[in-house]
């Protein structure tokens, strides 16, 4: 492919699948994490007269698209699209158990298990809005990443940090998604709880310009990881995708 291949000593012990598997698992941990801390809003300065805000999730989250470009880049387009689907199911399977956990086991006799049951809900209940807007989120933007991410790399094969941008434009379409379903919809419904536009307004400037910051931070780290072999799994999946591109 034009570039020069080093082995990875981890690789070669592990071995491929299983550093495969590794991927997918630190995308999925990445993702049900950001889940959970999203609830946390942190007020990082102004700009512009306009105060900006970011979720806790923004500092684990991007490492969900790092995730994926190296898949895309090591083991091809249909590890990466599973690993998404993968994600999609573990997100439901997820808020599935912290539901049943919160609002179905049968909270104790004390005083002290009442308050705690309280404090779980308020750390861990999360609105219909929220979670229709994290999975869609999630399986459109990581979609787009891995259709871009494949485009640049038939069109610039020895550029790695070109085709690791794909994460600037998909990590905007998310943070858009994200936005509209979780937050704009029930501000527009009227709906108890719902942030001010100018509070939405703050999170969307901040959630993406922190997010192109850290894509950025990234890219050495994707350089480092992808600098093992590739399987020959990728080397088909990059030959189909090729035709395709060529065929229209």
């Amino acid at each position: 492919m034009g570039e020069k291949m080093i082995d990875l000593g981890v690789e070669k012990k592990l071995g491929s699948d299983t550093v495969k598997h590794i991927y997918i698992g630190l995308m999925v941990m990445a993702l049900l994490i950001s889940n959970i801390i999203a609830m946390r809003m942190i007020h990082v300065g102004e700009l512009f007269g306009l105060e900006i805000y970011v979720t806790g999730a923004v500092f684990t989250y991007f490492i969900c698209f790092l995730m994926t470009d190296i898949l895309s880049e090591k083991f091809g387009k249909k590890v990466a699209k599973d690993a998404i689907k993968a994600g999609v199911v573990a997100q439901l399977i997820a808020f599935a158990l912290i539901m049943i956990v919160v609002f179905v086991v049968p909270v104790g006799p004390t005083d002290w298990d009442v308050d705690m049951l309280a404090a779980y809900k308020m750390i861990f209940t999360v609105n219909g809005f929220i979670i229709a807007g994290s999975i869609t989120a999630f399986y459109i933007s990581q979609n787009l990443d891995v259709k871009i991410f494949h485009v640049l790399r038939h069109k610039f094969r020895d550029k790695k940090w070109v085709r690791s941008s794909s994460t600037i434009l998909s990590q905007l379409v998310d943070t858009l998604i994200m936005t509209f379903i979780a937050f704009v919809i029930p501000m527009w419904l009227g709906l108890e709880g719902s942030l001010p536009f100018i509070i939405l307004l703050g999170m969307l400037a901040g959630e993406y310009m922190l997010k192109v910051a850290l894509a950025a931070l990234d890219t050495p780290i994707f350089y480092l990881l992808t600098g093992g072999r590739r399987t020959q799994e990728n080397f088909d999946d990059a030959n189909k995708q090729i035709e395709e591109t060529k065929n229209g």
